[in-house]
């Protein structure tokens, strides 16, 4: 049987996108929801990865997103892709023989459930586009992630893409969707002890990231496409 990591590894070799930054435009957002909290150490909170923005025409078939954090401040617990379900059902499909549904091919947390937590998420073969849009309606959780305080301080949560990939969406078919831009709303979690004297939260802001990921390559995509045709022959 072929592992998620495997299929993950012969996905990654075949891609290859070229991504440039250039100025924002208006199109669809990737936010960190809330933008900013503060936790006790020890405590265990969650973040939700939101698009927005989709327009009346945009189905998503496919997300690759990367998560960042301070691995002195915040460690990784947990996280769930699409947990509204806005994808599909919930079988691994891009496993052998585990039938039709969402293929992940998340790498997940770094080792010691550090940061970078890689997330690669793709739609199932079942539901149609017309199902797919009704259920995503403009905007949906991509990821929700938990992570845990370990010591006093302030940790950004950044959105980020894999040097392969980029952070990009694909729709149903596999093809980049046409959007030029990307905006990109990052957040923080700040870590304080209210029983230390100090505000370690001041400066806790989240910072919008704008940029422009033009899709040229896309190996993702190109496998959903793949998928799709494999699931019309079935």
């Amino acid at each position: 049987m072929t592992s998620i990591r495997t299929v993950r590894s012969i996905l990654v070799a075949a891609t290859l996108v070229v991504v440039g930054f250039v100025g924002a435009s208006e199109a669809s957002t990737i936010s960190v929801s809330p933008a900013s909290q503060t936790i006790a150490p020890g405590a265990t909170t969650s973040v939700d990865i939101v698009l927005s923005g989709l327009t009346a025409n945009e189905v998503i078939g496919a997300f690759s997103v990367v998560v960042s954090f301070n691995n002195t401040i915040l460690d990784g617990v947990s996280f769930v892709n699409d947990p509204g379900q806005k994808m599909g059902s919930k079988a691994l499909a891009c496993n052998a023989g585990a039938g039709p549904g969402p293929c992940d091919v998340s790498a997940g947390f770094a080792p010691g459930n550090n940061a970078p937590l890689d997330l690669f998420y793709n739609a199932d073969l079942v539901s149609t586009s017309a199902q797919l849009k009704a259920l995503q309606d403009g905007s949906f959780i991509l990821a929700s992630v938990s992570l845990k305080g370990l010591t006093e301080g302030l940790s950004p949560v950044t959105l980020g893409f894999q040097p392969a990939f980029g952070t990009f969406l694909s729709d149903y078919d596999g093809n980049p969707i046409s959007l030029t831009s990307i905006t990109v709303r990052n957040g923080s979690i700040c870590v304080d002890d209210p029983q230390t004297p100090g505000d370690r939260c001041a400066a806790q802001t989240a910072v919008p990231e704008p940029a422009t990921l033009s899709l040229l390559g896309a190996g993702l995509a190109a496998a959903v496409a793949r998928r799709r045709r494999k699931g019309s022959k079935a």
